[in-house]
């Protein structure tokens, strides 16, 4: 997706395992991955 969007996490209780990477177009070096099992919440780190 380019320019401004809006991504909404939950409120389904228990979900697939998900992920998504997010990348700044200005800093393509510059990256973050949110990511659940499925059952835990989502937590936010670095892409493997």
């Amino acid at each position: 997706m380019q320019g401004r969007g809006v991504l909404v996490l939950g409120p389904d209780p228990v979900i697939g395992r998900q992920e998504v990477v997010l990348t700044s177009a200005a800093h393509p070096e510059r990256s973050i991955r949110i990511a659940t099992d499925g059952v835990r919440p989502f937590t936010a780190g670095t892409p493997p």
